[in-house]
């Protein structure tokens, strides 16, 4: 069953929060010190949980921290759904960037 697609688009040129990151999500990012890499790494998990957020927010609240972007041990990313510190369901996932575009 199909809930919901959502699309955003973002320049990683922008800067983000790490307030959206789950602590595990923040455990995988790349190093402080490539400040392009880790600008792009924050963009991409921004748009799929900006995505994900518009497809299913409308059924239930969600919170940035709610939305964890993962990876399949195939490295196809998926996003994994939480409620109250607990797993509940998880979403099909498709991420693509161009220079400084991620979608």
């Amino acid at each position: 069953m199909i809930r919901g697609i959502g699309v955003d688009i973002i320049c990683t040129s922008q800067r983000f929060c790490k307030r959206i990151l789950r602590i595990d999500e923040q455990d995988t990012r790349p190093d402080l010190n490539d400040k392009n890499k880790l600008i792009f790494w924050i963009s991409v998990r921004w748009a799929a949980k900006e995505a994900a957020f518009k497809a299913v927010n409308f059924e239930q609240k969600l919170r940035w921290k709610d939305i964890q972007i993962c990876k399949y041990k195939n490295n196809q990313p998926y996003i994994q759904l939480w409620s109250q510190g607990k797993q509940t369901e998880q979403m099909k996932l498709s991420i693509s960037h161009d220079g400084n575009i991620s979608t």
